[in-house]
């Protein structure tokens, strides 16, 4: 792992092992679009392929999703497949939750604002870097997938979490042409 991810992710952790309760998700600091694009190794409109769990050196089962990238709004080549690393998954009757809780469905469309990990992409962060392409009552929408976190807020000194609202979209080409923008503006 790389400094800058160890940096990045170490204020996610401290605040999820201060303010986690029982009953809670993993509690994450929000990031924006504008934020994300400008500090993403890559930012993809891809399909979910082929995933497989397996065993890393520590003994945990790691979750490796292939993404097959339609387009590739920063960092990536159209036509590539990227592989995105998510600690926990399901194998031989052993269950470890998958931090941050997101889940990548064979077949499914998707953005995904990723930091480069090894040979491998981790999503921005637990909960924050995918957006769902789904389809509404006919209508084509992207939704951000939080995952099972919680986001904290700071207010007087104090600390505060809440159930975040999802980014969405009313288009791919709407999502596709503002991270196009922001990422111009880098």
């Amino acid at each position: 792992m790389g400094q800058s991810y160890i940096k990045k992710y170490a204020s996610f952790l401290l605040i999820a092992f201060l303010l986690h309760g029982p009953a809670m998700g993993l509690i994450v600091k929000l990031a924006d679009l504008h934020t994300m694009a400008k500090q993403s190794d890559i930012v993809i409109h891809g399909y979910v392929g082929d995933q497989k769990v397996t065993t890393d050196d520590l003994g945990r089962l790691v979750t490796l999703t292939e993404i097959a990238v339609i387009d590739g709004l920063h960092g990536a080549r159209t036509g590539e497949i990227i592989t995105v690393y998510q600690v926990g998954g399901q194998k031989h009757g052993l269950v470890m939750p998958i931090i941050g809780g997101q889940h990548y469905v064979v077949g499914q469309e998707l953005f995904l604002f990723g930091l480069k990990m090894g040979d491998a992409y981790v999503s921005y962060g637990a909960g924050l870097g995918k957006l769902d392409v789904v389809n509404e009552n006919g209508h084509e929408l992207v939704i951000e997938d939080l995952g099972n976190v919680r986001a904290v807020r700071s207010a007087s000194g104090k600390f505060d979490t809440f159930e975040p609202s999802p980014l969405s979209f009313p288009s791919k080409r709407i999502l596709a042409d503002e991270i196009r923008q922001m990422i111009k503006a880098k």
